[in-house]
């Protein structure tokens, strides 16, 4: 039941049925209810949302916490089934050294470690688990936008090539038709970084 102003908003609507005058100043207005259509069950949708959130806690809390320097890892952003983690490892090796740096709990972090994370003696088995941790990608340096548009340098200086070896993840299709070079845009990017660190007292 509208009065005439509203009715005249409401007639306008993509979802408007129809209208029926009930006295000088009061209509009657249907309105096409608003529907959606899932192909997932809704309580699996918001479980898995869930229940994800509640894994990354369990895994930060009661793994990372307690056996990591908190001083040498920082959290750079985080998606639905993915965190993604830059650590201050040895310099001296490559990234693929992941926490081995960082461990001031040795005891603890081997004794827990493969409750989270894959255990090379498993194989495939291991890596599928369900509620395991798998390690998708390692490199030098990532620079994030936001989820699922990120930039990371997979390998180190080329002396050869005179560049890094960068690995784009852009998804946004808008972003993916305009053809655009992102390994100059990233490298200009980390670029401006290093000067930045280096022109502050970060490097000092």
């Amino acid at each position: 039941m509208l009065d005439q102003a509203d009715t005249f908003i409401a007639q306008h609507h993509p979802n408007h049925i129809g209208t029926r005058q009930i006295s000088a100043n009061t209509f009657a207005v249907q309105i096409k209810p608003k529907t959606a259509t899932f192909f997932t069950s809704l309580q699996l949708g918001v479980f898995t949302l869930d229940n994800a959130k509640y894994w990354y806690l369990n895994y930060i809390c009661n793994f990372m916490y307690k056996c990591l320097d908190r001083k040498r890892f920082h959290f750079v952003l985080a998606n639905t089934d993915s965190i993604y983690i830059a650590i201050a490892d040895d310099p001296a090796k490559d990234c693929h050294q992941q926490f081995e740096a960082i461990v001031t709990d040795k005891q603890f972090y081997y004794q827990h470690v493969n409750q989270y994370f894959l255990d090379s003696n498993k194989g495939i088995y291991d890596y599928k688990r369900i509620l395991g941790f798998g390690i998708e990608n390692k490199g030098y340096e990532l620079t994030s936008l936001g989820p699922k548009c990120y930039s990371m340098i997979v390998h180190k200086w080329s002396n050869e090539k005179q560049q890094y070896e960068f690995k784009p993840k852009i998804t946004f299709k808008a972003l993916e038709q305009l053809h655009i070079d992102w390994h100059a845009i990233w490298k200009a990017i980390f670029e401006a970084g290093i000067k930045f660190a280096c022109e502050s007292k970060l490097c000092k």
